[in-house]
């Protein structure tokens, strides 16, 4: 087992993104960094099953982790130990009631969600002031088509007293 002391989602970054819509959702794929370094190439083809992970470090001699899928001991290379390591210490996801152990496809799920969010909050803080409704979902905001702070909060004082946060 290798250590990932230190390592938090923060420290990979996704780069080289694309999607495309499927008859089951969406794939994607994308060049996945860990502080600057390629990592690996993970490519989701949105049609069912498992994400493909291949990483760049393949010609390091390999090592032995534990699966994050069964727990069975395996010898994989030095980069995918890394992550199965860090996987493995992640909370237990909580999806509604159910709760899941923490999988590859379920953390890059996550790390995608992040990267389309901030995305998407990074085109309309383009256009404007970003804040949310306290009852709004967390992942989702709205804009307000100015710049000025103290006039969008006057603004959002009146129709939205005391129900919104600027994000």
């Amino acid at each position: 087992m290798l250590a990932t002391g230190g390592i938090t989602d923060a420290n990979f970054t996704i780069k080289g993104f694309k999607s495309w819509e499927t008859d089951e959702g969406g794939g994607y794929q994308f060049t996945l960094y860990l502080d600057g370094r390629k990592f690996a190439w993970v490519h989701e083809d949105g049609n069912g099953g498992q994400i493909n992970i291949a990483y760049f470090d393949k010609a390091a001699s390999p090592v032995r982790c534990l699966s994050t899928w069964d727990n069975e001991l395996i010898l994989v290379s030095p980069d995918r130990a890394l992550l199965n390591d860090y996987i493995r210490a992640q909370p237990r996801f909580v999806d509604g009631a159910n709760t899941y152990t923490m999988t590859e496809d379920i953390w890059i799920g996550r790390l995608v969600d992040t990267y389309e969010f901030n995305k998407r909050l990074a085109r309309a803080k383009k256009k404007g002031l970003t804040f949310r409704l306290l009852t709004d979902e967390p992942c989702n905001f709205r804009t307000i088509k100015t710049q000025d702070i103290p006039m969008a909060t006057r603004q959002l004082d009146a129709k939205y007293p005391h129900n919104y946060q600027f994000v």
